[in-house]
């Protein structure tokens, strides 16, 4: 079973790999070629395409933590709140990865602090999570995230190991 498993993880990400890979513009914001990005959407490239699994350029960018791709698919329009199918935006993958620069530029454009995944997880869940105290400090920052309802209760419980994180959460409003 767990070898089957491992072959299942291995044979997905292959496949995955190669539908990046036949999309000119998916794959050079994969890899964070800002010149290459900005030639193909000056060639009319669509700043909001999406693969197979509604992954977009940006939350490709986010990711991989290419800063300056992330800035200038925000300039040129990308929609900050597009959703893969699993829920996830670029903020979400952002918190999740510890990206809090990325995550300050998406608040910037309007990125909703409080969106859920198909999980039910909001981006303070998933900064606390996966310990990432400055993307979490950038998420809490504007005072715009929720955690004073189940997304606090969440963070707070994912976060036991974490006690400078259940600081800043209980410190922003949340509670047990």
């Amino acid at each position: 079973m767990r070898r089957e498993l491992i072959l299942l993880l291995v044979f997905s990400f292959a496949l995955s790999a190669c539908a990046q890979a036949k999309d000119p513009l998916l794959a050079a914001a994969q890899n964070g070629d800002v010149s290459a990005v900005q030639a193909l959407l000056d060639q009319g490239g669509d700043v909001n395409l999406q693969d197979d699994t509604s992954r977009t350029l940006l939350m490709y960018a986010t990711v991989r933590n290419h800063q300056a791709v992330v800035q200038l698919l925000l300039d040129k329009g990308a929609n900050v709140n597009a959703r893969n199918s699993n829920g996830e935006t670029a903020l979400t993958l952002a918190a999740r990865e510890g990206h809090p620069e990325i995550a300050r530029a998406l608040l910037g454009k309007g990125a909703d602090v409080n969106v859920e995944d198909t999980s039910g997880a909001a981006p303070v869940v998933y900064a606390t999570q996966f310990n990432h105290p400055a993307t979490l400090k950038v998420l809490l920052a504007e005072g715009r995230a929720n955690v004073s309802g189940k997304q606090g209760q969440r963070a707070l419980e994912v976060g036991k190991e974490h006690p400078d994180l259940l600081e800043l959460l209980q410190q922003a409003g949340a509670r047990e």
